[in-house]
């Protein structure tokens, strides 16, 4: 099965209301600049897509919660949003496969909770 293509929506909001946009692919250089100006926000530096997602996961959008340790790893990844069963069991693996970023407080990198909205676009 080809994997399901993948878009981080318009924000990452950590619970301290901390928020950022970005969109996976072409925003990269967005993200740079945007990682300059803020490094309180964890950012997306690795996005695993997942495989074999069913035919109605297509054009939902799935929000999680998680906490970015230090090191810019997941953990504790949770959907928040209604979401099938079967789409949890695969997205949830696969999300703790991203790579952050990790959010710096006074130039220290700092373990943050964030919530994550992610839309899958193709399954």
């Amino acid at each position: 099965m080809k994997p399901a293509r993948i878009l981080v929506l318009a924000s990452i909001a950590s619970l301290a209301l901390a928020s950022s946009a970005f969109a996976v692919s072409p925003t990269t250089k967005y993200l740079e600049h945007y990682k300059v100006l803020r490094t309180d926000v964890p950012l997306p530096v690795k996005v695993v897509s997942p495989t074999g997602l069913p035919r109605s996961a297509k054009d939902k959008t799935i929000t999680f919660t998680m906490v970015i340790d230090r090191d810019g790893t997941p953990h504790d990844v949770t959907p928040v949003s209604p979401v099938e069963p079967a789409v949890a069991k695969i997205m949830v693996p696969v999300v703790s496969k991203w790579r952050f970023s990790p959010a710096q407080q006074d130039g220290v990198p700092v373990a943050r909770k964030i919530m994550l909205p992610i839309e899958v676009t193709g399954a």
